[in-house]
């Protein structure tokens, strides 16, 4: 059972990854940072809010 550590243990701390960063997007907005500050979705690319 120890080689299902390592599979098991990724989407997990995809969900803590995404929990995170939804707090930093919305924190970011009320501060207006030029990053994320006008990005709704969370597409995580910088050089896609040109379009």
């Amino acid at each position: 059972m120890s080689n299902s550590s390592t599979p098991t243990a990724a989407p997990d701390t995809l969900d803590l990854l995404v929990d995170d960063i939804e707090e930093d997007l919305f924190a970011n907005r009320e501060s207006n940072m030029p990053c994320f500050g006008s990005a709704t979705s969370f597409s995580y690319h910088p050089e896609n809010t040109a379009s």
